[in-house]
């Protein structure tokens, strides 16, 4: 989010640059700069957040979260982009077929939790492209993890490694694509 689309959107909801910016350290996880911030704000301020922008345990409101989010940007669609490039089934070890895209609902309200913007998506969609890539060339994908675990466990942490590690990277274009 650039500065003056934050300050524009900080001025339309009303609030100071202070408020805005603990909000916005809140939606991106930033726990150094909340508390920081969050010290320095005035209980004015800090009863003024409650009411409007936080619930009872302190979490943003769907009010807050639409102050941040990017226009264009719905997480569902971006969802569903990520559901499909997930591989459906492994078969384990012991030859059993398992479901890897179970409780959707649930992976959807995490990814949706993950996400804070499309660039962040892309991401995690490259880094999952990376580790499935290394799993089938290694002949492991029964050990590649259910969904929701792969989502909690922060897994795409794995793929960036491997990307790193392997040079993995996503091409647009293949040897021999092009003719000159």
């Amino acid at each position: 989010m650039e500065l003056i689309d934050a300050c524009k959107k900080a001025i339309e909801a009303q609030l100071t640059i202070a408020e805005f910016a603990y909000l916005y350290f809140l939606f991106t996880s930033n726990n150094e700069g909340k508390e920081l911030i969050f010290n320095r704000l005035k209980q004015e301020s800090k009863n003024r957040l409650k009411r409007k922008y936080l619930d009872a345990f302190g979490d943003l409101t769907e009010e807050a979260r639409d102050l941040f989010k990017e226009k264009g940007f719905d997480s569902n669609e971006l969802f569903e982009e990520f559901y499909r490039e997930y591989p459906n089934v492994a078969t384990r070890i012991d030859g059993t077929v398992d479901v890897l895209r179970v409780n959707k609902t649930l992976c959807e309200q995490l990814y949706g939790n993950i996400i804070k913007n499309v660039e962040q998506h892309q991401h995690i969609v490259l880094c999952l492209k990376a580790q499935l890539q290394y799993f089938k060339l290694a002949n492991k994908m029964q050990y590649f993890r259910r969904m929701l675990n792969w989502l909690k466990n922060e897994e795409w942490l794995v793929g960036e490694a491997l990307m790193t590690e392997y040079n993995i990277e996503q091409k647009t274009k293949q040897y021999g694509d092009e003719v000159e």
